[in-house]
């Protein structure tokens, strides 16, 4: 029995569990395999179409995509775990490619306005020349399926339950705290204004 007159005589206090939440470095690791499965059928279907400087484009734009979800896993812990979860999601969707040759065409289309590819006749495939065009393709490409990630990353948050995902979705203390990552209160000045 409790020491709280309040309390319902007929309903034990619940204890509310919540699933641990993930540190920085399970998300980096989660974020660099989702990563790798997610860039296979791109790289099988963009190599072929550049030639060697097209292709160190195509790298450096692959190498940013990584580091930037990297950031993203050590500042934005929610956000990150969205971009993981959706980017399983979109990995799967490779058995039916839709989505990725959607971003394709996507990304080779903006290379095409701006002249960064040749569009070739009947012989010749449409071709990745220069390494600006590699990078603008695949930063387009990968852009594209990288919001479908997160969108479905956040909408797998809204639909399911919240503590599957180590805290509540939404906070009432008014600050934004839905997208950044809580640090170590030991290190934290109080004095400081709160991050936005």
């Amino acid at each position: 029995m409790s020491d709280n007159p309040y309390e319902s005589p007929l309903e034990p206090a619940v204890e509310m569990r919540r699933a641990p939440r993930p540190s920085a470095r399970t998300l980096h690791i989660a974020w660099a395999v989702v990563f790798a499965i997610n860039v296979a059928l791109p790289l099988l279907l963009g190599l072929p179409t550049a030639n060697d400087s097209g292709r160190f484009g195509i790298v450096a734009a692959m190498v940013l995509a990584l580091l930037a979800g990297f950031y993203v896993c050590a500042n934005y812990r929610r956000l990150a775990q969205a971009l993981v979860a959706g980017g399983a999601l979109v990995g799967v969707s490779q058995l039916l490619p839709a989505l990725q040759i959607f971003a394709g065409i996507l990304g080779m289309a903006a290379a095409e306005s701006l002249g960064l590819v040749i569009d070739g006749n009947d012989e010749v495939q449409v071709t990745i020349t220069s390494a600006v065009a590699g990078l603008v393709v695949t930063t387009v490409t990968g852009g594209a399926l990288i919001t479908a990630a997160v969108a479905l990353g956040l909408l797998l948050q809204v639909f399911t339950n919240e503590s599957w995902w180590g805290y509540p979705l939404l906070k009432n203390s008014g600050e934004n705290e839905l997208l950044h990552v809580e640090r170590d209160s030991s290190t934290i000045d109080a004095s400081a204004p709160p991050i936005r």
